[in-house]
């Protein structure tokens, strides 16, 4: 049997996070220092998992390989970054034409 398995890694700007729980671990600083610790584990992840195994290698013993995530930009999700909700539909289907 054959599992494709794809992450979908959405971001969030920096600032944005931290602000977003300035009372979380003691405070803006404590919690700018979780984040990072976190960005890090999370870069060394994708890093090392680029690509995974193409169908037809997996299946049929080919060579290739596709992406194994996608990183997608929180923003681009969200309405409030768009003057009309057909905007920010527009954008979210070309996100999601693009996975």
């Amino acid at each position: 049997p054959y599992v494709d398995i794809k992450f979908i890694v959405l971001h969030r700007p920096y600032l944005d996070t931290i602000a977003s729980k300035m009372d979380w671990d003691e405070g803006p600083e404590g919690h700018s220092h979780v984040i990072s610790g976190f960005l890090l584990l999370l870069s060394r992840f994708l890093m090392g998992h680029l690509y995974g195994a193409a169908p037809d290698a997996a299946v049929a013993g080919g060579g290739g390989s596709a992406p194994l995530w996608t990183i997608v930009c929180a923003d681009k999700l969200s309405s409030k970054e768009y003057d009309t909700q057909q905007q920010a539909v527009a954008a979210q289907e070309h996100v999601l034409s693009y996975l």
